[in-house]
């Protein structure tokens, strides 16, 4: 299937502290220390195909 040569994306970017808890995953908005459900912010993503990817860094050196 060729792409179209006009595209609407759309895109979700988050970074905080990831928890699980009771089989909910949030993340915590680092300005308010709010828990944000990741359903809440999937919701315009249902049905649609999707790519995911999720990451964290470590310092060199770190005991953990």
């Amino acid at each position: 299937m060729a792409k179209a040569s006009i595209n609407k994306s759309y895109k979700l970017n988050a970074k905080g502290i990831l928890s699980i808890e009771d089989n909910i995953v949030s993340i915590e908005n680092a300005d308010t220390g709010e828990l944000i459900e990741l359903a809440r912010l999937f919701v315009d993503f249902a049905d649609r195909p999707v790519s995911l990817s999720i990451n964290y860094d470590e310092d060199y050196g770190s005991d953990e």
